[in-house]
């Protein structure tokens, strides 16, 4: 005898919270802030705007999350990047994961900006993003302390996050202000350069 299928809809699970997430990252590389709507990222995953208020909340729950997974996905991408150049010398190691944040934004602009516009909308930065952005600071400070020294870890912490806020403010300023990738690169390179001779002429 044929087992009865179960009436109603599937019940939802963690795959289709996932779905939701997914769908308000491509929303948001697409339209930006205009796509972060429920009826909008519902139906780009394919579910019901009630399943998404079910699963993640509101559009500033749904907002929070997309932040939180775009900063993972740049965490896992500046490690790929690390490991092709960690037989570099540290200053080319450096180079690379600036450069690699930066292609890392121009890939995601829209996304982006968004996201930025959130943060300062929202004003708790260290609460919602520390853990992440601390990641990707010990990352940064993990290469300064093979620098010649070698420098005590204050000076290399105030290195990494001084590095960090530079490399952030160009990536994610210049772009907006319509600055192209030949007048972005060369800053970078300029804050790596300057960041790395600093530690290394003053390094107590």
């Amino acid at each position: 005898m044929t087992p009865k299928r179960p009436r109603g809809r599937p019940p939802l699970g963690p795959e289709h919270r996932a779905r939701l997430i997914k769908a308000a990252l491509t929303l948001l590389d697409k339209k930006g802030l205009e796509g972060l709507q429920a009826r909008l990222i519902a139906a780009e995953a394919k579910l019901s705007v009630g399943s998404l208020y079910k699963l993640v909340g509101d559009i500033d729950d749904v907002a929070r999350e997309a932040a939180l997974e775009t900063y993972r996905e740049l965490y896992a991408h500046e490690i790929k990047v690390f490991t092709t150049v960690s037989d570099k010398p540290v200053r080319e190691q450096l180079m690379a994961l600036a450069l690699g944040y930066y292609d890392f934004v121009e890939r995601h602009e829209r996304r982006w900006q968004a996201i930025i516009a959130r943060r300062k909308a929202e004003g708790r930065l260290e609460e919602l993003y520390g853990v992440e952005e601390s990641r990707l600071r010990s990352v940064i400070t993990e290469r300064l302390a093979e620098l010649p020294g070698p420098p005590c870890e204050s000076a290399r912490n105030i290195a990494a996050s001084a590095l960090w806020a530079s490399v952030h403010g160009i990536v994610t300023a210049a772009p907006h202000a319509g600055e192209s990738a030949e007048v972005i690169k060369p800053l970078i390179a300029f804050t790596v350069e300057a960041a790395v001779d600093r530690i290394i002429a003053n390094p107590g």
